[in-house]
Parts: structure tokens; sequence; C-alpha cells
């Protein structure tokens, strides 16, 4: 009958095997504890036409575990959190955000953006998955046709 034995030591697990009958084999076995991340990915930045309804997407969005595990959104449980976070106008300075910017669907991970006004807009997705979030954030310049 073999029986392992471990025991939590500074961040590393200490590991003996063997029978019962005998002195057992000591291994050290070092598990580095990281963190889940939260990644938020909104794709790339986009240009439309005034009143055109543009389709932001952070379904790509997940949360990476031990460094190497991609949980996908849908695996994870995440919640999601749109906003039009800035506006420039052409100069590139900041403007109040005009009142005919608007998104819908805004705790989905698709949301939907429109604006008439001409400007670009800074868009943000706080993606929650638990305790942990990540920020994402992308860009929708509204032209002239």
């Amino acid at each position: 009958m073999r029986r392992l034995m471990a025991m939590l030591a500074g961040g590393a697990i200490l590991a003996a095997s063997g029978s019962c009958n005998t002195t057992p084999a000591t291994e050290l076995i070092q598990i580095i504890l990281v963190q889940p991340q939260v990644v938020a990915s909104t794709g790339p930045n986009v240009v439309a036409n005034p009143g055109q309804v543009v389709t932001l997407d952070a379904s790509e969005s997940g949360i990476l575990v031990g460094g190497s595990i991609f949980l996908s959104a849908t695996q994870s449980e995440m919640t999601f959190e749109w906003s039009i976070d800035a506006a420039f106008d052409a100069n590139e300075n900041p403007i109040p955000i005009p009142p005919d910017a608007t998104l819908t669907n805004v705790n989905a991970s698709q949301a939907n953006f429109s604006a008439t006004t001409l400007a670009d807009y800074e868009i943000q997705v706080i993606c929650t998955v638990g305790t942990r979030q990540g920020i994402g954030r992308t860009g929708v310049r509204v032209l002239a046709p």
C-alpha cells in the first residue's frame, strides 16, 4: 500500500511516498501559485458612418489561469460592463460625450454603439470573473460618408 504525505512549506510542496513499512523516499515538488488574470479583448478599432450601428465584441475575452490555461468568457462565467469613456474632435481635443452617442447591450459580450456626431470615441469594457477584473478599450471613429 502506498501513501502520499504532503505538507505546504513556503510556496513549495514537500512530498514523501513509499510503503507503510519502509522509510519513505522524498521528492521536492515546487508549485508556483499564480493568480488568475482576466483578459479583456475588444477587437480592433472601427470606422463608422453617422448613425451606423457598430457591434463591439468582447467575446474573445477570458481568464488566464496559471499562465498557460485560457478559459473563454463562457467557460469562466464572465460578466461585462461597456461604457463610452471619452470623445475627441478632429484635432484630437477632448469634447463632452455627445448625447446622441449610445451603447446598448452594455452587460453582454457584444454591445452596439451608434453616434451621429463626427468624433473619435473611446469605448471600454470591464470584464469580471468573481472579484477579478480586466479592462479592454477600443475606438470608434465616426466620419462623414
